[in-house]
Formats: structure tokens, sequence, C-alpha cells
């Protein structure tokens, strides 16, 4: 958020919860949330994309009830009325004056928070003294308990008012936007390049133009070049996606919608990049693996040894370091090698003391070799889910997924937390009175064909393709054709085959569909099957998601 957009918003705000009472202050993450009596005022001080927001209705979330600021808002301010919100030398600095009536008498108090590059903080002062900071100071301005609260100085002009001479002598002189003024957003050059290239007009007119919009009362979200703009200026070189007249409204949509696309999105990358890392890694190690079961193989030889030495012990010279005897299972010579310092009999144990060891070897290679393709079967199948995540849930129910199967995504992630989950609901259609339910990742394809479905439910996935399970509830009666064709098309549009035709989709009941014991998460095998070949319906396909539970 640009300091302009900082500005105008903190006035609207300021309009609608000025005079206000404090009901509750709750504080987790870096996020401090005032529970007011219409409203919820949410400062947001991540470094990330530090913000404020008002909001009529909002979830509410647990607070860390143990932080020492909070503790002290808690006990200084709770309870108390605002009286104004407002920002300081028209810069990205805003404060929420508040009074509180205590046995002592009445005190102001005011909460100034800082949205300024790298420095984001907040005060609690009184009559200028600062009374508690929530994250510690560094650098030439760090301020602590007990100083006088003071703004950095001013080093560039302020966009609400400046002289156009001087702005445009620096302009000439090769500096760009973001270097005269303040709290404008980057983009802004971009723009003027825009204008000045296409439009016959003048750097100042250009930027009396910018100035004007400032007092337009409308606002704008953007797109350009897969980035969305918040802004009170009308950018020519943008996409414009949404505008109104409520920046408060527009606020929530840009970073409730927009900017958290943009966050799912780098998630969803990151994901995508970490599963594919782990199946090369997977399919290395594979190749490994199975190099390795070639040299083990040969363990059936030291049995053969074993047992040629016993047979022939009464006729082999124990001085020879190699003899040469008749295999009398293939007819063919076996030349093995002897320890003098042994008998023959101790000879045919550390022979037969090899193959136990072999066998052994092999049979956890087996094992082995097992493990790493259920394991990349799975991420592979795993990697198309992925692909079509289209919410933060169905993003975090993906991870808890792969956090269960032992695919280490988040560090902070805990097993045992995820176990006391409240139960899952199923994923589902409702289509003409069917339910027609669908998974979205290999745990819930499990889930909804082995669990869900009863025998004389209907299964349908895509032919030799990755894609969802989908299940029709029976309802007693024979199912019409129009729902078969629907939970196809479900099947084809949840598929590695989207928007394809002449896609071939298997369906049968789900009693004929089994899950093999060893296998993978949301592998199965089925059979007694039909086959629909089907054409994917764009428009079908979107009113039936409109349907969705």
């Amino acid at each position: 958020m640009d300091g302009i957009t900082f500005n105008k918003l903190i006035k609207q705000i300021s309009g609608k919860i000025s005079g206000s009472l404090i009901w509750d202050i709750k504080y987790s993450k870096n996020i401090l949330l005032f529970n007011l009596r219409d409203y919820h005022f949410y400062i947001n001080f991540n470094s990330s994309n530090p913000r404020i927001q008002l909001y009529e209705n909002k979830t509410d979330f647990n607070s860390d009830y143990t932080h020492p600021f909070y503790k002290f808002l808690e006990n200084k301010i709770n309870r108390g009325k605002i009286i104004n919100i407002d920002t300081i030398n028209d810069d990205r600095i805003g404060f929420v004056e508040i009074s509180k009536i205590s046995p002592l008498g009445k005190k102001v108090y005011k909460l100034i928070f800082e949205f300024l590059g790298r420095r984001i903080n907040c005060y609690l002062t009184h009559e200028s003294k600062i009374l508690h900071v929530l994250k510690p100071s560094r650098g030439k301005r760090a301020l602590q308990k007990n100083d006088k609260y003071f703004p950095p100085a001013a080093d560039r002009l302020s966009f609400f008012n400046f002289d156009k001479s001087g702005v445009l002598k620096m302009h000439e002189d090769g500096k760009k936007l973001l270097s005269i003024f303040k709290n404008i957003h980057p983009y802004l050059d971009k723009e003027l390049k825009y204008r000045l290239k296409n439009e016959e007009k003048k750097f100042i007119e250009i930027i009396e133009e910018f100035k004007n919009d400032l007092n337009n009362d409308k606002y704008y979200i953007y797109r350009e070049n897969k980035k969305y703009l918040l802004s009170l200026i009308r950018y020519k070189s943008a996409e414009l996606i949404k505008e109104s007249s409520d920046l408060i409204t527009l606020t929530n949509l840009y970073y409730d919608k927009y900017l958290n696309k943009k966050i799912l999105n780098n998630k969803i990358k990151n994901l995508n990049e970490l599963i594919d890392n782990r199946v090369k890694k997977d399919e290395k190690t594979l190749k490994k693996v199975k190099k390795d079961k070639i040299k083990h193989q040969e363990y059936e030889k030291y049995k053969t040894y074993g047992d040629l030495l016993l047979a022939y012990k009464h006729k082999i010279n124990n001085r020879s370091e190699t003899v040469e005897l008749d295999n009398y299972k293939t007819g063919t010579k076996e030349k093995i090698k002897i320890d003098t310092d042994k008998n023959i009999q101790e000879n045919a144990e550390k022979y037969y003391d090899k193959y136990k060891k072999g066998k052994r070897a092999l049979d956890k290679i087996d094992r082995r070799i097992k493990e790493l393709k259920n394991e990349i079967e799975y991420l592979k199948n795993t990697l198309h889910f992925v692909k079509q995540i289209d919410s933060f849930e169905n993003y975090k129910n993906i991870v808890e997924e792969l956090q269960e199967y032992g695919v280490n995504v988040e560090k902070n992630s805990s097993r045992k937390k995820r176990k006391h989950k409240k139960k899952k609901k199923y994923r589902y259609i409702k289509y003409k009175g069917y339910k027609i339910y669908y998974g979205k990742s290999a745990k819930e394809n499990e889930q909804v064909s082995i669990k869900l479905g009863n025998d004389d439910d209907w299964w349908f996935h895509v032919r030799n393709g990755r894609g969802s399970h989908v299940v029709i509830k029976y309802k007693g009666e024979e199912v019409p054709d129009e729902i078969f064709e629907a939970a196809a098309q479900i099947a084809v549009y949840f598929s590695q085959s989207r928007w394809g035709s002449k896609v071939s989709v298997d369906y049968t009941n789900c009693k004929y569909v089994r899950k093999p014991k060893g296998t993978p998460p949301g592998f199965v095998l089925y059979d007694n099957f039909n086959t629909i070949i089907v054409d994917q319906n764009k428009e079908f396909m979107k009113n039936l998601l409109n349907k969705r539970k």
C-alpha cells in the first residue's frame, strides 16, 4: 500500500470509527485487532504486506495473550474511546488517539503505527513519551521505551503539496518520481514513461493529472504483468480490474482476494518445485538401488557353493585354494575358493552365511524399490492436484497430506497436531437432486472411493490418467443418464484432460473398486467397468461448478 492510498484510507476509516469504544483487543503474529461495536479494525505489521483494514464482519482469531505488547495495550487502552485517527506529515505513519478513564483520571494515548519500508513498528505514547514498543528498533532513529516520539525527517516532497518548477527541475536533472515524491507507488514512474511516450503532453501536465486524480474520490485495482495494484490514480498502462468510490471495501477486496491470489500462486509454485525435486531425488535413488540389486542377485550361488562343498567334502583336498566340482543341479562345473585355514564344513558354513546375508540384503532392496516406486507414483499424482489448487484450504489440505506422508513442506508443522483436527467434510456438487462427490488430492480420492463409497454407489475416473475419483450416491432408484454424464464431465474437469475431447471415462459400482495393500494413497484397482466418451462442455461445467459444496 503506497502512502497516498494509506492517507486516504485513514481518513475514510476515521469517519467510520471515531467515537467508538474499544470492546476488545487481540494480537497474533504481528496483527493487532480492535473489536469495536460495529467494526473490526486490523493493523497488520508483517513486513511483506503491512496494512490497515476495516471490516463489518470478519472471522476472529486466537490472541496471543502472553505477548508483552498485547498485555500492555490491554491494560492501558482496552475499553478506551477512539477520539481520532489520522496520519503524521502525510507519511505512512498513522495514529489512533484513544481516551481512557481510570481511577486516576482521564488519559489520552496515541497508538502510532509506522509502515516505512523496513521500519515497520508500533508505539504506544502518552504526551509524546513512548510507553511501549512492538519491535526493538535499530539504526540512527532507534526509539525505545521512555524516549520522546518523533517522526523521521522528510527527505522527499509530498504529492499533496509541491512546487511545480522545483519538481520540473528535478525531473530535468534525471530524477525519477520515486526519488522526488514520498509515499507514491513505484509503478507511477512506469505510468509516466508510458504517457510521455504515447500522449502529446508535457511532464508537468501529466503530474497535474496525477494530482487531480487524488480529488476524484475514485479508487482502482489494476493488473499489470501478473501483479495487482491498488491505486487512487488512473493508470492507462495497466488493465483495470475494479473501480469503486469506497476505498475501505476496495482495500479489503485487494488484499483478501487479489493479493491473496498472488500469494497462493507463489505457494503453489514453491510446492510444485519441492515435489518435483523430491521426485527427481527419488528417481535418482531408485536407479542406484536397482544397480545394487544387480550386485546382490548373485547370492544364490553361495548356497550352491555350500551345498557342493558338503556333498563332496570327503573328496576335497583341504590344501587347495580352489576346487572345481561338478554341479549336479546344472551339469556344469563350479570353481569354488577355499579358505585353507578352515575345514570343509567351516567353508560351507561361510558360504551359507554369505547366502543368508545376500538374501536379507536383496529383500531389503526389494522393499526399498517398492517404497520408492510408491512414493514416486504418489508424488506425481499429487503434482497433478497441486496444479489444480484453487484455494488456501485446498493448498493446506495437500500440505497436511504431504506432511503425513513424510514430505517436509513446512518447518513448523506438527503431525501430532493434525491428528486432532475435526472431521473433514467431503466435496460434492449437487445436481438435479443427486450428490456427486469428488476428491482433490490422493488422500481425498481414497476417502471418496473407499470410505464414502457404498457398494451400489457409482464410481468414475478418467482412463489411464491422473485425476479425481468421482462418486454418485445411489438413492435406491436407477440413476438417470444425465447424472452419469455430469459425473463424467466432473471426472474430466478434475483430470489431466481438462477441456479435452474424446476423453475415456471408466465407471463402475464402488463394490468393484478396491485398494491393494501396500499401495500409495489414492491408488485403487477396479473391474466390471463400462466407458463413457466425453467431450468437455465448458458452459455446462461452469454451471456445475457454481453448485459446489
